[in-house]
């Protein structure tokens, strides 16, 4: 009987000291994937500045061959 009543704390022990590995292996994970989760979206907001001053320019070129290839009167374009 005192053996049972002695392996019954390293039982106990060890359980305990899996469950603290899984604990700690769980949130290591969870903070790798947050940090990977904000560093994809800080590139995303200097992406959207990136593509923002591309479609402007983009927009600009277009209007200025237009203007280039076929000239508008500033007084047509003002009255309208």
């Amino acid at each position: 009987m005192w053996r049972s009543s002695h392996q019954r704390p390293k039982v106990n022990r060890t359980l305990v000291m899996l469950s603290g590995i899984v604990v700690c292996i769980a949130i290591g994970y969870l903070s790798y994937d947050v940090t990977r989760k904000l560093r994809l979206l800080g590139s995303a907001s200097s992406d959207n500045v990136q593509w923002s001053l591309t479609q402007t320019e983009v927009e600009f070129l277009t209007c200025w061959l237009s203007l280039k290839t076929d000239p508008v009167e500033v007084r047509i374009v003002t009255e309208k």
